[in-house]
């Protein structure tokens, strides 16, 4: 029961401190799903990139993800974060431009988040 009491908590003073506007966050998922099939979004998983909440103060963001099993569908979430985030130029290069992509450290860090989730998937 605790967890159920905490997790509101923690995403009320998340939210309370956050650096990017609903527009802002809503671009960085697209520029993160535009990305994910060049890169490590191949598998056995169609990959949904669900919310971005990123902490002035704590300097992390976090990206909720969803696996969804290509054969039975079913569904499995798990939330990435990427640490080191001062703001938004932090997470994507050339922000507004056609040429806006992934900065280096947000493109290996969500690589190494969805790579942990299959290595975790396969021993299931």
């Amino acid at each position: 029961m605790k967890r159920i009491f905490i997790l509101p908590v923690l995403f009320f003073a998340f939210n309370a401190e956050a650096f990017l506007t609903p527009s802002q966050s809503e671009n960085v998922l697209q520029v993160i799903d535009q990305a994910c099939g060049d890169s490590w979004c191949e598998g056995a998983y169609d990959i949904q990139f669900d919310s971005l909440r990123c902490s002035r103060h704590q300097r992390v963001c976090q990206v909720k993800m969803t696996f969804v099993d290509s054969e039975d569908r079913t569904a499995s979430t798990q939330v990435c974060l990427i640490e080191q985030v001062h703001h938004a130029e932090d997470l994507i290069e050339d922000i507004g431009r056609p040429s806006e992509k992934l900065t280096k450290d947000t493109r290996e860090a969500l690589g190494a988040c969805v790579k942990a989730f299959y290595s975790q998937a396969v021993k299931n």
